[in-house]
Protein backbone atom coordinates (compact mmCIF):
# COMPACT_ATOMS: atom_id res chain seq x y z
CA UNK A 1 0.00 0.00 0.00
CA UNK A 2 1.38 3.56 -1.16
CA UNK A 3 0.63 6.46 1.34
CA UNK A 4 -1.43 9.05 -0.27
CA UNK A 5 -0.05 12.75 -0.38
CA UNK A 6 -2.14 15.35 -0.15
CA UNK A 7 -1.25 18.75 -2.39
CA UNK A 8 -4.25 20.35 -1.66
CA UNK A 9 -3.17 21.48 2.20
CA UNK A 10 -2.51 25.27 2.97
CA UNK A 11 1.13 25.70 4.33
CA UNK A 12 0.95 26.49 7.90
CA UNK A 13 2.10 29.66 9.19
CA UNK A 14 4.51 29.97 11.74
CA UNK A 15 3.49 29.99 15.69
CA UNK A 16 4.60 33.89 15.65
CA UNK A 17 2.39 34.86 12.52
CA UNK A 18 -0.53 32.86 14.72
CA UNK A 19 -0.09 34.31 18.19
CA UNK A 20 -0.16 37.99 16.24
CA UNK A 21 -3.67 37.70 14.47
CA UNK A 22 -4.53 35.98 17.77
CA UNK A 23 -3.72 39.12 19.64
CA UNK A 24 -4.93 41.71 16.75
CA UNK A 25 -7.80 39.99 17.06
CA UNK A 26 -8.31 40.27 21.04
CA UNK A 27 -7.17 44.50 20.47
CA UNK A 28 -10.00 44.87 18.39
CA UNK A 29 -12.32 42.98 20.26
CA UNK A 30 -11.36 44.78 23.50
CA UNK A 31 -11.37 48.17 21.29
CA UNK A 32 -15.52 47.51 19.94
CA UNK A 33 -16.07 46.92 23.28
CA UNK A 34 -14.91 50.02 24.93
CA UNK A 35 -16.68 51.79 22.09
CA UNK A 36 -19.52 49.96 22.44
CA UNK A 37 -19.57 50.99 26.51
CA UNK A 38 -18.87 54.62 25.55
CA UNK A 39 -21.94 54.87 22.96
CA UNK A 40 -24.31 53.39 25.60
CA UNK A 41 -23.20 55.42 28.27
CA UNK A 42 -23.31 58.44 26.24
CA UNK A 43 -26.81 57.60 24.80
CA UNK A 44 -27.73 57.72 28.68
CA UNK A 45 -26.41 60.93 29.17
CA UNK A 46 -28.17 62.05 26.12
CA UNK A 47 -31.26 60.84 27.36
CA UNK A 48 -30.70 62.96 31.15
CA UNK A 49 -30.11 65.89 28.79
CA UNK A 50 -33.10 65.96 27.10
CA UNK A 51 -35.44 64.84 30.16
CA UNK A 52 -33.77 67.87 31.82
CA UNK A 53 -34.57 70.32 28.81
CA UNK A 54 -37.79 68.85 28.87
CA UNK A 55 -38.47 69.97 32.58
CA UNK A 56 -36.72 73.56 32.17
CA UNK A 57 -39.32 74.05 29.13
CA UNK A 58 -42.35 73.40 31.55
CA UNK A 59 -40.87 75.23 33.99
CA UNK A 60 -39.65 78.44 31.85
CA UNK A 61 -40.59 78.39 28.63
CA UNK A 62 -38.21 80.05 26.02
CA UNK A 63 -38.49 83.70 24.75
CA UNK A 64 -40.51 84.03 21.51
CA UNK A 65 -37.54 85.09 18.94
CA UNK A 66 -40.05 88.06 17.18
CA UNK A 67 -41.58 90.73 19.06
CA UNK A 68 -44.51 91.36 17.28
CA UNK A 69 -45.16 87.66 18.46
CA UNK A 70 -45.39 88.78 22.55
CA UNK A 71 -48.15 90.96 21.97
CA UNK A 72 -49.84 88.04 19.94
CA UNK A 73 -49.08 85.89 22.61
CA UNK A 74 -49.02 87.65 25.93
CA UNK A 75 -49.38 85.30 28.95
CA UNK A 76 -52.10 84.99 30.94
CA UNK A 77 -50.82 83.73 34.33
CA UNK A 78 -47.36 85.19 35.57
CA UNK A 79 -44.51 83.67 34.26
CA UNK A 80 -42.32 81.59 37.30
CA UNK A 81 -39.29 82.76 35.25
CA UNK A 82 -39.71 86.29 35.63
Amino acid sequence: MMPSTCNEQAPIPPPSYARAQVQAQAQRARALHINALTLIQTLHLLALCRLAVQLAHRRCPPPLRHPAQAVLHAPTARNPCC
